[in-house]
Formats: C-alpha cells, structure tokens, sequence
C-alpha cells in the first residue's frame, strides 16, 4: 500500500495552477531586475538646464534674474580676474555681481550636481571709448585664438590673441594710423587646433566682423561641425551668431579640407595655408580634392591623392 501512493507521488508532477504561480513570480522578478537595471543607467546620464535666466550688462556688472526654473540648484558666476559667487536659483531672484569690467561666465549647477555654461558676457570698461574687444567662444571660451585688425585693402594693423577667458582687445590709440574705428575695416579671427576638456574634439575655425563699435563687445560665438578630416575628426566652422555673410573664410587647412562635403557655398582663402601635414593624412594617401577655385592666398607642401 505504501509503495502504491509513494509511485502516485512520484509520477504525479507539478500542478498547472502551481506552475502558472511559479511563472508569474518569476516574471515579476525579472522585471523588477531590468527596473534597476534601467533606472541604475539612467541615474548616471547628465540632465540639461531647464530654465530662463535673464543676464544683463550694468554699470558695474552684471545682473542675473531668474524666470524660470524646473531642475537648477544653484547658479554661480566666473567673474574677472577669477573672482567667483554663488546664489540659489529661486524663481524671482535677482542677484547683482559687481565685479567691475571683463568676462563674466553664468554657469547653472543642476539638481544631478552636472554644470553646464549658460552665458558669456563681456563688460565694457565706462572709458571703453576708441578700444575694440569681445570674447571667442564655441561654448567654452577659446585661448590662444589670433585676432587680426583689418584695413581695407587687406592689410594687418593689429593682431592679437585671446586669453584664458577668450577676450581680446584692441586700443585704437595704439594702432599706427589709426585714428578711430571707423578706420579699420574688419576684425578676422583665426581658430586652428583649439583643443578643450568640454570639446570632444579640436576645433579649426575662421570668420570676418564688419560690424565694429566700441560701444559694445565685438563677439565671436561659433557653431561647429564635426568633419572627417584626413582620417580624423575634427570640428570645423565660418559661422558665427553675430553676423552672417554670404562668403565663408577658409583659413585653415581642415577647413579647406571640410569644402568637400559643402561646395554649394561661396568661400574665399584669406591667408596662405602650410598643408605640410596631409602627407600624413588617409593613411599617407594626403589631401582628398575639392575641384577648382579663384585664390589669392598660397597653399603650400599640399599633397593630394
């Protein structure tokens, strides 16, 4: 008898209503472990600012209001000469840095800890009468960035380069022949090989202002595009947000380079270019071709395949 009901149990298997329990608890498991999977990536993706902040220039500054505001903790403000102030990002409030004339950076510190650069303004000097100066910026500010002051044939009365903080600046008083502003024609600023910590790559830039006054700051605020450039990318511009032109400038040889992939565009050299290195460039291949066009400018050690 006993051995009877012990070869029932043993033959009998597993319930259907059990096995479907089974099943579900299962599930249930898994998901919860993709949830904290999924949520576990996510904690680790920065956040972008949500929010409107107003700066403006005052007599002594800057001021910053806060509009709005969905995901900021704090906004702090680099002002000249390394000075630095926080404040909390409470919709409503108006903070005054009164740090005096230079670049001032209003950087947003988000509720993920992240930091992300909002604004770049430049603070004129009151006596700012006869002195051209702004900031180069592709967000962030661009050292080491070459400035040159322009007659109207062409020539360089002045050149210059930015500093740690992007800023240039010119003095017409110290400029041979010069008597005012109106006696330069243009500003060019030249980018070749900007590399920066926030940048995932360098940038070659280059770009004309016709537009000048001393009574505010001649800026430079490019947008890059990332280019394929000699079997490297690289970020590539002639575009800024201050002033358009129907003519790109070509100062570089990555930007030479870059016409491939644009030639719908109007271009014109503006300096020679030393293309030594595209003997390295496509595995020792060189310099891809980009077709034919009027120069007045040199190019010069240009190896093409």
């Amino acid at each position: 008898m006993i051995q009877e009901y012990k070869e029932k149990l043993e033959n009998r298997g597993v319930s259907p209503v059990i096995g479907v329990i089974l099943l579900v608890a299962v599930t249930v498991a898994l998901v919860a472990l993709i949830t904290v999977i999924v949520f576990n990536i996510g904690d680790n993706v920065s956040e972008s600012t949500d929010a409107t902040i107003d700066v403006q220039e005052t007599n002594e500054g800057i001021s910053v209001d806060v509009i709005r505001n969905d995901n900021v903790d704090k906004i702090r403000v680099d002002g000249p000469d390394g000075s630095s102030d926080e404040f909390d990002a409470d919709v409503g409030s108006i903070n005054n840095i009164d740090d005096g004339s230079g670049s001032y950076s209003v950087v947003a510190v988000l509720d993920d800890g992240s930091e992300e650069t909002i604004k770049t303004i430049t603070v004129l000097p009151s006596d700012s009468e006869g002195i051209l100066t702004g900031i180069a910026s592709v967000n962030p500010d661009i050292d080491g960035a070459t400035v040159e002051a322009l007659d109207s044939d062409g020539n360089i009365l002045e050149s210059t380069i930015t500093n740690e903080d992007g800023m240039y600046k010119f003095n017409v008083e110290n400029i041979d022949n010069v008597n005012n502003i109106q006696d330069i024609d243009k500003l060019v600023l030249i980018i070749d090989g900007f590399e920066h910590p926030e940048l995932d790559y360098p940038v070659y830039a280059s770009v004309e202002r016709t537009e000048l006054t001393d009574e505010e700051p001649v800026d430079f605020s490019f947008d890059g595009v990332e280019e394929d450039v000699g079997g490297e990318t690289v970020i590539v511009s002639n575009e800024i947000e201050e002033e358009s032109s129907d003519v790109k400038t070509i100062a570089t040889i990555e930007q030479l380079q870059a016409i491939k992939n644009d030639k719908s565009n109007n271009y014109k050299l503006i300096r020679d270019i030393d293309a030594s290195g595209t003997s390295d460039w496509n595995n020792g291949a060189g310099f891809e071709p980009i077709g034919e066009f009027d120069k007045i400018h040199l190019i010069l050690n240009l190896r093409v395949h």
